[in-house]
């Protein structure tokens, strides 16, 4: 039954693409986190601004958010842009990663290194 159901979605999502010409998962966010501080950003103001991560998990004993959207397109290349936002003892922004494919919706990052990351040391 679970594999017949990914067969329906996958055929959705196969016709959605060819009908229309362009396919998106998540929920589109600007790359511009000046706003997100190191130390002093809480999870509620995160939530505020972006709403809900896409997915929660951990690494290196570090709760982490995730952002992401991407954007695929018949005409053009790829779309993609991910925020990851690890945290200290669930409460303050620990340590943040944003990456965006060269061709993302937001010229800031149409740079050499389309990487930022800012923390607040070595991780523990």
């Amino acid at each position: 039954m679970a594999r017949s159901f990914i067969s329906q979605i996958v055929c959705l999502l196969v016709t959605t693409l060819l009908l229309t010409g362009c396919l998106s998962l998540g929920k589109d966010f600007t790359t511009n986190v000046d706003w997100l501080k190191v130390g002093k950003t809480s999870q509620q103001q995160v939530i505020e601004r972006l709403g809900m991560p896409e997915e929660i998990g951990q690494s290196h004993n570090k709760t982490m958010w995730t952002y992401y959207y991407i954007r695929v397109s018949l005409w053009q290349k790829i779309a993609r842009k991910e925020l990851r936002i690890f945290w200290h003892n669930n409460q303050l922004v620990h340590s943040y990663n944003l990456t965006s494919s060269p061709t993302g919706s937001d010229e800031s990052l149409l740079q050499p290194s389309s990487a930022r990351q800012k923390s607040a040391g070595p991780s523990q």
